[in-house]
């Protein structure tokens, strides 16, 4: 299976989007939240993720969802 980053997805009742992809397993985001001041100040991404990390073996437990926006 194929995905393409920031393509919608489900997977065992969590939605979310593909934010990293490689041969051997994929990351779906299901939350993001953005830091505070204080954790932002310095940082170089202004928001924590919340991220499942699917193994190849379990990417036919995947399904693509239509974007709604």
């Amino acid at each position: 299976m194929k995905f393409t980053h920031k393509e919608l997805v489900k997977y065992k009742g969590h939605e979310g989007f593909i934010n990293f992809i490689s041969e051997h397993y994929v990351t779906i985001c299901t939350h993001e939240v953005e830091k505070c001041d204080k954790l932002a100040e310095g940082s170089r991404c202004k928001i924590n993720q919340i991220n499942l990390v699917v193994y190849t073996w379990e990417w036919d437990l995947i399904t693509r969802q239509k974007d709604e926006s």
